[in-house]
């Protein structure tokens, strides 16, 4: 599995949102649409981004709530399952206080960014109960019964 990244306080949140909207009771896969009322989803063309497929745009404070809701505008090309990936990333984004989601470097080299690295971490806890992770299934077994590709599970933080 992937060498830490995730702050502290990052994962504290994390914990603190599956718990609160009970993200992982039902088992794998998990199914995000509790939290779509603070972190609100917009699907639109996001094609004049130049091949972005997301980003986030949170309250001032970086606290999202239903009444100060974070956005998370999604492009409307993504398919069911690349849409639930960029959300959950867009989502850990916003969890990690990252001053914007857009890549700040060069296409190419946006993966390698510890932004993007913090909220892929983010977006594989959200996705991937704990209970799945420890069970003893292979990397291959856990991406396919929480519907996540397998190297997202390589970069769920220990």
């Amino acid at each position: 599995m992937s060498g830490a990244v995730m702050k502290p306080a990052t994962a504290v949140r994390v914990r603190r949102l599956i718990e609160e909207f009970a993200l992982h009771d039902l088992g794998a896969p998990v199914d995000l649409r509790p939290v779509h009322n603070v972190y609100v989803p917009h699907v639109s063309d996001l094609e004049a981004l130049a091949g972005i497929p997301a980003f986030a745009i949170r309250p001032p404070d970086l606290v999202a709530t239903s009444d100060r809701p974070a956005l998370i505008y999604l492009d409307a090309r993504l398919d069911v399952p690349e849409t639930r990936l960029n959300y959950a990333h867009e989502v850990g984004h916003v969890l990690c206080g990252h001053a914007g989601s857009l890549p700040h470097l060069d296409l190419g080299e946006w993966w390698y960014d510890r932004d993007e690295r913090e909220a892929w971490q983010v977006a594989s806890r959200l996705l991937i109960p704990w209970s799945v992770l420890v069970s003893g299934y292979t990397v291959s077994d856990i991406a396919m019964i929480c519907e996540v590709p397998e190297w997202l599970v390589e970069m769920y933080p220990r």
